[in-house]
């Protein structure tokens, strides 16, 4: 059985009114200190598709994804907390105040290769295969729970993705999308940077 069949949902038929679309507000659980834990809802970014984990067949881009004009730092005491979901994200708030606009999704980069989104992981299709960035000591990123789904079924390979491999997505060469377990997978359309 193909990746693509046993990841397959129906589709619901269309109707003569199709519903509004929903704006699906974001669950955060924090665990403070003490301990002391925290229940926030917050709003979803405008403009994502409906929740899926299965790339598009076809370029279908939904979401402007920018390139971080400055690499990530790589200093031990920051690249410790990369790897794990946490409420410290300067790197990422950086990444984004540097771009601007709201709710910026900004792929990060250190050394001449990508890491990661701000919220996202990310995979570019080469030579027919969806390659995400390998996790290493030296550019450790987010093992996300979609990721993680994406390698077990096969969607995706680790693998080497470089600046040069943006440059090529921005010109319409290379197909690049991004995932999270929150909001599923969407087609990202690279975008330069606003002035």
């Amino acid at each position: 059985m193909s990746t693509r069949s046993r990841l397959s949902t129906p589709q619901p038929q269309a109707t003569a009114d199709p519903p509004a679309p929903r704006l699906t507000p974001q669950l955060r659980i924090v665990l403070h200190p003490g301990p002391k834990l925290e229940t926030q809802i917050l709003p979803a970014p405008p403009g994502l598709p409906p929740y899926s984990l299965i790339p598009p067949t076809t370029p279908q881009p939904t979401r402007a994804l920018y390139l971080d004009p400055q690499p990530s730092p790589t200093t031990a005491s920051e690249l410790a907390y990369r790897q794990y979901k946490t409420s410290r994200r300067d790197v990422y708030a950086s990444a984004a105040a540097r771009v601007g606009g709201e709710f910026p999704e900004v792929v990060l980069h250190a050394d001449g290769e990508l890491l990661e989104g701000t919220t996202t992981n990310i995979a570019m299709l080469l030579d027919g295969v969806w390659v995400t960035p390998r996790i290493t000591e030296s550019s450790p990123i987010l093992a996300g729970t979609a990721r993680a789904y994406l390698l077990d079924t096969g969607v995706i390979r680790e693998g080497t993705l470089t600046v040069h491999d943006w440059d090529k997505a921005m010109r319409g060469e290379v197909r690049v999308i991004a995932f999270n377990g929150l909001r599923g997978l969407w087609e990202g359309k690279p975008t330069a940077p606003p002035a």
